[in-house]
């Protein structure tokens, strides 16, 4: 009787291990979640002033892909967040030893393939598109890039407390295969072979562990 009560016991106390686990992905998918729409709908109160539509650069039709790009972006999040919550429901609810190891394993899908995915794709729409609004004599772009780039400030302070690490070498640091991820490389001056020149977008990793490499330009 007391083995059965020690064992039903521990059962409950590892149950409660992994619902803590999952309930600390949740809120922090809550979080980015909030902050994509927080953005969206300031976004939008931005774009209801009139932009002028004969602006050389084409910032009304920039500020509306970018609106489009974050309404997916938070309808993408809520989806993976849905699915991931029903997914961490039926790992803890099975009577199996290797649930731990199901469960973490799907956590860390979770957070690189959709969590840390979503503020990557971000970091290219400020490299891409919200460049070419900071030096906007218009008032309003210029107001939206500002809006943009704290949004991905607010972003990594997010990731920072939950102990997540941002992978971002500086310029001529030494290319490195377990952190970086080279998608151009080319010859300039001032660079050996191997050094990055350019950080396209940050990579992320938690606990000595990297989840995403650093999308780097590098020399060769």
């Amino acid at each position: 009787m007391r083995r059965r009560e020690t064992k039903r016991n521990n059962l409950t106390l590892a149950t409660r291990r992994l619902r803590h686990v999952a309930r600390v992905e949740l809120l922090l998918a809550a979080e980015i979640t909030a902050a994509f729409a927080k953005t969206r709908d300031a976004l939008r109160s931005i774009m209801d002033q009139a932009v002028p539509t004969e602006s050389p650069e084409g910032q009304q039709d920039i500020l509306k892909g970018i609106a489009e790009t974050l309404e997916i972006k938070v309808e993408s999040l809520r989806e993976g967040l849905h699915e991931f919550r029903s997914n961490c429901r039926a790992i803890i609810r099975e009577d199996i030893s290797n649930r731990r190891v199901t469960l973490a394993n799907c956590t860390f899908r979770f957070k690189k393939e959709i969590l840390l995915h979503e503020i990557c794709t971000y970091e290219e729409i400020l490299t891409h598109s919200v460049s070419r609004l900071r030096q906007s004599p218009c008032p309003i772009a210029a107001g939206a890039a500002v809006l943009l780039d704290s949004t991905f400030d607010v972003l990594e302070s997010i990731l920072k407390k939950r102990s997540i690490t941002i992978i971002r070498p500086a310029t001529g640091t030494k290319f490195n295969a377990q952190e970086h991820e080279v998608l151009m490389a080319e010859k300039q001056d001032g660079f050996a072979a191997g050094e990055i020149i350019k950080v396209l977008t940050s990579g992320y990793g938690q606990k000595e562990r990297v989840i995403l490499r650093a999308n780097v330009v590098a020399a060769r």
